[in-house]
């Protein structure tokens, strides 16, 4: 397991040190409010955050879906950004979005705000790649 540390500007500049919780998947991971709002809510791109903690017996289970998820649709295809909030070393992110039960899943559009939609599906690598092609991908390529 690696850890990484960012330095992460906005209205109050921290350092933060992560060690990911999803060990092995290279979602993308928020450490700070202002990341997740700059990378992920206000962000043009569709993304999908999985926050979770270390401990939880689900969100280990949908470990091997997401990493498939995140390796298909954001490192091979850029379609839709994956990320990982880690509610125990990032508890300001998950309070600021009312996460209470782990693993929660949310989406981000960019109609649905900085607050994002929750996604309400299996944690699967057929369901999330079902949701993410039907919801989050713009099939209209030549618009």
């Amino acid at each position: 397991m690696r850890s990484r540390s960012r330095i992460v500007a906005g209205a109050t500049a921290t350092v933060m040190v992560c060690v990911s919780f999803m060990s092995g998947a290279r979602a993308f991971e928020v450490t700070s409010i202002d990341e997740f709002t700059d990378a992920i809510a206000l962000s043009d791109e569709p993304a999908m955050v999985l926050f979770g903690t270390p401990t939880c017996g689900h969100c280990r289970a949908a470990k091997p879906h997401w990493a498939s998820f995140e390796r298909e649709f954001w490192t091979e295809k850029r379609l839709v950004r994956v990320a990982d909030v880690d509610c125990v070393a990032s508890k300001d992110i998950c309070d600021w979005h009312g996460v209470s039960s782990y693993p929660t899943i949310k989406y981000f559009d960019g109609e649905n705000g900085e607050f994002g939609g929750e996604y309400k599906r299996a944690v699967t690598y057929d369901a999330l790649a079902a949701f993410a092609e039907h919801y989050l991908i713009d099939d209209d390529e030549d618009a």
